[in-house]
């Protein structure tokens, strides 16, 4: 059994407690926050590890009909909210609080890398604050102003990058009423990722969605590729 949902701002799994099921949880979470960018997402992901790991072994006793939920949730540009609840009985809380600065693995590891650890359900349900790494020049990152989508790449939009730039693009199409483009340190773009802005192009123009469009700061070079393939975000504007 493996369930995304949606929560607001940020969404959810259900999985059931197997090993190979987290695994899969922990690369969706790993997606979702890099369609957010603007940190490096190891130490909340290791996080998420020891917790689905905890939640298995001890919380169901490695029965695999039992159900483990997951709560991610943005609060800032690099600040998130993970949750992670079971069904098994608990544990005495109050005696690992006591223990968790003499060991290195489980709640010990998890209490250094994370801001704040807070138990609910004796135990079962367990929400940590984390506030990612920041990564110099990560390649395409997505900040919110209420309902506006801030897209920013660095450097080249590469085949590598293509996915990612998709991903982030029909996020922004799907929730924001304003995307900003902000091209200012773009030095070049691939075929594969010219493709994926012609098809957002086409996109907008066909649905009107989102409603406002700008390019920003997009050195010639790049708005005469851009040219050249047809995309012309100003025709776009209401």
């Amino acid at each position: 059994m493996f369930e995304v949902f949606q929560t607001e701002p940020g969404f959810g799994l259900r999985f059931s407690s197997q090993e190979e099921q987290a695994a899969k949880a922990r690369l969706a979470c790993e997606e979702y926050i890099q369609t957010r960018g603007g940190g490096n997402p190891e130490s909340l992901l290791t996080i998420f590890s020891e917790l689905c790991s905890n939640a298995i072994r001890h919380g169901h006793a490695g029965n695999p009909e039992k159900i483990v939920t997951v709560e991610l949730t943005p609060m800032g540009s690099r600040r998130w909210t993970l949750t992670v609840e079971d069904e098994g009985p608990g544990f005495n809380v109050f005696q690992l609080q006591q223990e968790l600065n003499q060991t290195e693995k489980g709640f010990g590891r998890i209490s250094k890398l994370a801001e704040l650890v807070t138990f609910q359900k004796h135990g079962a349900r367990v929400t940590v604050q984390c506030t990612l790494p920041f990564v110099p020049g990560a390649p395409i990152t997505l900040t919110w102003e209420g309902s506006l989508a801030r897209i920013t790449p660095t450097g080249s939009l590469a085949e590598d990058q293509a996915g990612h730039l998709r991903t982030i693009l029909l996020e922004a199409s799907q929730r924001a009423e304003s995307v900003v483009l902000d091209f200012t340190h773009v030095k070049d773009i691939d075929g594969t990722s010219l493709a994926v802005l012609s098809l957002f192009h086409k996109r907008v123009r066909e649905t009107g969605k989102p409603q406002k469009i700008k390019l920003e700061g997009a050195p010639e070079s790049v708005s005469s590729l851009l040219a050249a393939f047809g995309i012309n975000f100003e025709s776009l504007k209401k």
